[in-house]
Order: structure tokens, then sequence, then C-alpha cells
């Protein structure tokens, strides 16, 4: 019986608030419908929601793209409130875009425990909101912006009843603003077209004005048109027969330039290109549409474009011009021209220039060519001079110490040395030996360049010969701790012999010289190829950089690592070993590992090849 009363006490306390309710709606409807002032509209929804809701703040911000504005709110603000209570960023606002997005009403309890932006906290702590409800203001899906309601002070439990009334609230507040846009958007229309009808009656008035004196002046304009058009018929019969005249012989000029062989091209004052003719088209491998429009220092070479400039201002200035030319073609290549520019006048003031231009690159060549020459010829008379010089000055005495050293080594002659001078003439005879091999390389390769060196072919065994230089340098080869390795097919060539052991003698000197430390292995191979001969000098020694490689076979080249600056020489061995390999029709390369050795190997034709045949 208890249970009964008690549900039966609840209904009439929710007819109740539904009563309340309605006719609290029925108030604020009336209070929104007095007017059609939208601030008045939005001051009446805060101050309604507040006093018919019990509620004791409210506010209603409207959304611009993606700002929120302040437009009414009850209590209203203090005037020293800062403006961004009035206008910020809807990314400040979590809540109200959260509302706005989903269309739906967003509570917060209680803002002392809500997890707000620093925004919200502010607005929270200022207006002293506990309780805060957010109802989005939509209207045919277009939102508009957002009403906010809220407890002060202390929290309060707004119910599922209070916050649908409070949206129904919203929803009519929705409608009154769209209304109140609408009403004002019809204003400004009605307005705007009472004041269009004014205009058309004014010019409706002034155009009735203006037909009169139109007509007037269309009488007079006609007999003056028919007077000018018996005068005009006369002018174009003539002038047709000046034009005719005047394009044949344009299209005459125009033959002539297209078809010149010279380049021609013209610029204005600026120097942007105006005309170009096709040999220029055909010499640059670019269009006359390319050109337009860009200036003639786009193409000149930069060491040029000084003196280019100077005679383009003295062409404006009335004086023509003769210059040499270096201009860069669409391939990138740069080609030659000897240039005259000339003046272009209209009405006797300069308008431009006029350029003729012929190509000089042959003449270039064949001037390059000259100085080349001249300066070959000059270089190889120094040579000569020096080569000369070395045989006489060096060679010579150098064959008189190398013999007085070797007759102060025979005792039988000298008598007995000491210890100590048996070694300073062993010094003597060893450096000046090496000095004397390396004024006969110099001499050699001097010959070789020359032309002068003549091989003496005849035909021997390899491996015979290979053998003959073995045991020179075998005994150089066991100080160091190197095995030399034979590996030698039996084979018969047509070559120069001394030149050939020249050339093996080399290639062994090298891989001794360049062996490591603690020694090493030196592997000679020969075999026959084809038609051709193919020698081998293999070793374990230092190696040969990647980089470096290329570098081998350059005269007067020693390559600039760790290890080989050790050695001496003058690093022609190797230039001219190549050289003789290349004079007998043959060909030498090289295949190295930096650290683990390097391999030579050359090929020789087996018969002897003729000069003809060789070089072709």
């Amino acid at each position: 019986m208890t249970m009964d009363l008690t549900e039966h006490k609840k209904a009439e306390d929710e007819n109740r608030y539904r009563s309340e309710g309605l006719a609290a709606m029925l108030k604020v409807s009336h209070n929104l419908s007095t007017t059609l002032d939208m601030g008045t509209v939005m001051q009446t929804a805060t101050d309604s929601i507040t006093e018919f809701m019990g509620l004791k703040s409210a506010a209603i911000y409207l959304l611009e793209e993606d700002s929120l504005y302040l437009w009414a709110t009850t209590p209203p603000l203090d005037p020293q409130i800062p403006d961004t209570f009035r206008r910020a960023p809807l990314s400040d606002h979590p809540h109200i875009r959260e509302s706005i997005s989903t269309g739906k009403p967003v509570l917060l309890p209680d803002t002392a425990t809500a997890n707000l932006t620093p925004a919200e906290r502010v607005i929270a702590e200022a207006r002293g909101l506990r309780s805060i409800l957010y109802m989005p203001l939509i209207v045919e899906m277009n939102v508009m912006g957002v009403l906010i309601a809220a407890i002060v002070e202390e929290p309060h439990v707004i119910t599922e009843s209070e916050i649908d009334m409070c949206c129904t609230l919203a929803n009519m507040v929705s409608l009154t603003i769209q209304n109140v846009q609408l009403y004002e958007s019809v204003k400004h229309h009605a307005i705007d077209l009472e004041q269009q009808v004014e205009k058309r009656k004014q010019v409706e008035k002034a155009l009735h004005k203006a037909h009169g004196e139109l007509e007037i002046r269309v009488k007079e304009r006609t007999a003056q048109l028919e007077e000018a058009n018996k005068k005009l018929k006369a002018e174009i019969t003539e002038r047709t027969l000046m034009e005719d005249a005047l394009s044949l012989s344009e299209e005459r000029y125009r033959t002539m330039i297209e078809h010149s062989n010279d380049m021609i091209w013209t610029l204005d004052t600026e120097g942007y290109y105006q005309f170009v003719n096709k040999r220029v088209e055909e010499f640059s491998g670019l269009k006359l549409d390319y050109f337009r429009g860009k200036s003639f220092t786009s193409f000149i070479d930069k060491k040029d474009l000084p003196k280019v400039i100077d005679c383009f201002h003295k062409a404006l200035n009335g004086e023509s011009q003769q210059y040499e030319v270096s201009v860069k073609k669409e391939d990138g290549s740069n080609f030659f021209l000897l240039v005259n520019t000339a003046p272009i006048y209209s009405k006797e003031n300069v308008v431009g220039t006029v350029s003729f231009g012929r190509d000089i690159n042959d003449r270039k060549k064949e001037e390059e060519t000259r100085i080349e020459n001249e300066r070959l010829l000059i270089s190889n008379k120094i040579k000569s001079v020096f080569i000369a010089t070395m045989n006489h000055e060096l060679r010579t005495p150098l064959t008189s110490i190398i013999g007085f050293s070797e007759l102060l080594k025979d005792k039988t002659i000298t008598g007995e040395l000491n210890e100590k001078q048996e070694h300073f003439v062993d010094k003597v005879l060893s450096n000046s030996n090496h000095l004397l091999e390396l004024i006969n390389d110099l001499l050699d390769l001097s010959k070789i360049e020359a032309g002068k060196t003549e091989l003496v072919i005849e035909e021997f065994s390899v491996p015979a010969a290979i053998d003959e230089v073995v045991v020179l340098i075998k005994e150089i080869a066991a100080k160091g701790n190197i095995t030399i390795i034979n590996n030698l097919e039996p084979l018969n060539i047509e070559a120069d012999k001394k030149r050939f052991m020249q050339i093996i003698l080399n290639l062994l000197n090298n891989a001794v010289k360049f062996s490591k430390l603690e020694g090493g292995i030196v592997t000679i191979a020969a075999k026959k190829s084809g038609d051709m001969a193919q020698i081998s000098v293999s070793d374990t020694g230092i190696g040969i950089k990647k980089e470096d490689v290329e570098r081998l076979f350059c005269a007067f080249e020693q390559l600039d690592s760790g290890d080989s600056r050790n050695y001496c020489g003058t690093g022609l061995g190797l230039i001219i070993s190549k050289q003789l390999v290349e004079l007998h029709g043959g060909t030498i390369e090289v295949e190295s590992k930096y650290g683990e050795g390097s391999n030579f190997t050359f090929s020789l034709p087996m018969k002897h090849l003729s000069k003809q045949q060789i070089f072709g």
C-alpha cells in the first residue's frame, strides 16, 4: 500500500513538472515571437531559460567557420571580462565541438572533476559554473551554434526530463534564430529590390532622353560616313596596290634571309630576341618560339659576355659592331661566330639591332691546331736539346766513373782496399750504374716518342730469352727471399729480341721491387693464344689500388702510396714497356688487388707485322 502511494506521488510530481514545463515553453515561445531583432532574440532566450528552468546561468554562442562568437549571456558579462570570453577558436572548447558535431546535448555534472581545457577552465571559474549542459542549435542539419545552461556554485543533478525540456527550448531558439535570419534576408532583399526599381526608373528616363539625342547624332553621323566612305574607297584601292607591292618586296627579302648561309637575328632595345632565321634554328637546334622572349645573354659564353653587352649598347647608340663570340648550342657544346651587328631605325629612333653571324668553328680549330703544332715543335726542340745535353754531359762522365770504379776494385791494378774503402767503391759503382739506367730509360722513351726506334726483327725462342733475363735478376730476388717460377710453353716468335728482353726485365724488376718485406713469389708464364704469344708476370707483392691503375702507364709517374714511395726510379719502365709492346703491334694490360699482388700480361704477334699493318 505504501509503495502504491509513493508511485502515485511520483507520477503526480512528474505530471506537475510537465505541466509547468509546457507553460514555461509557451511563455518562452511568446517572448521569442515578440521581436525580430537578433540581439533581442538571443538575450530573451538566455533570460527565459534561466527564469523558467530555474538555472543560474545561460549563454548562446554562434558558429562562424571555426570560431565561436558570444551573442547573449545571463547574467550579463562584466565589461572588463577579456575578449576570450566573447570569441574563441572552436578547438579550445572540445565539449562544445562534441555537441555540435554529434547534434546531441553534452552534460558536465561537475566542472571541478571534469577534464577541461585551459579555456574552458577559465570560463568555468570566472562564472562560478559547476554543472553545465551544452545543447546544439540545429535546423535542418544546419549547425548555427550552441545554447549553454549551467548551475553555479554547487553541482546539481540535471534530470533527463530537464535535459529534454532544455533541448526543446534549444530547438525553439534555433527556429527563432532561423526565422530572424530569414526575416533579415527578406528585408534586405526587399530594400535591394526597391533600390533597383528606383535605379531602373532613372535609367529609363535617361535612356528616353538619350534616344532623342541619339537619333539626331545618327542622322548627322550617317551623312559624314557616306562622305568618308567615298574617300575611303579611293584610298583602299591605292593602298591595296601599295600593300601588294610591299608584300612582294617583303617576300623577296624574307626568302633571302631564310635561305642565307649566315645566321640572322634581331633584338629589341632590351636585348630580347624578336626574330631568328632558319640558319640559326638549324645551327643551334632550337626553334624561333624558344628564342622569343629570351635575352641574348643566356646564350653567350660567360667569358665573352661583357664584350658582347658592350657591343650591343654601342649598336643601340648607332655604331655598327664586329666581334667574335662563343655561343652555346642545345646539346651544351659551344661554337664560334663572327658577328656583325647594326642598329635598326624607325622614324630616326633606334628600336633594336640586327646581327649577321658566320660560323668560324673550322677557322678556330685550324688556328688552335696551328698554335698547338707550334707549341709541340718548340717542346720537341727543347726536348731534343735536353736529350743531347743529357747524353753528352751525363752519360760520358758516368761511363768514366763506372770504369774507374771497376779499376779500383781490380786488386791487380790498385792493390788491396780496406773494408771501408771497398764499401765506398761499391756504393759509387752501384749508384752510378743506377743513374746510367735512368738516363738510358729517358733516352729510350725519347727515341720511341720521336719514332726513331727501329726494331731489329729476328726469330727466337721465347723461353730461352726469358731464361736469359731471369739469370740477371735471380740474385737480387734471392736476397729479398723471392722465388721466381717459370711456366713457359715452347714457342718461337718474330720480334726484336733485345726489346723483348727489355720488356721482360722491366716487368720482373717491378715484380721484385714491389714485393712484400717478408718476400714472395714471382711467376712468369708464356703460351700461345691464337696467332699471338701471351706472356704474363705475376707477383704476390703489395698490389695496386684500383684508382691508381690508370696512372701506371703515365711517364714520370710513381704511385703516391705509403709503400711505393720507398722505392727509387723515374717511373719510366712501364711506359717504355707499353710503347715497345705497341710498337710490335701488341697490347699490355694489368690486373691487381691492393695488398695481394699484381699480374701484368702482354701479347705480341707470332709473326712480325709491318708498320702499315700496325698503325694503318
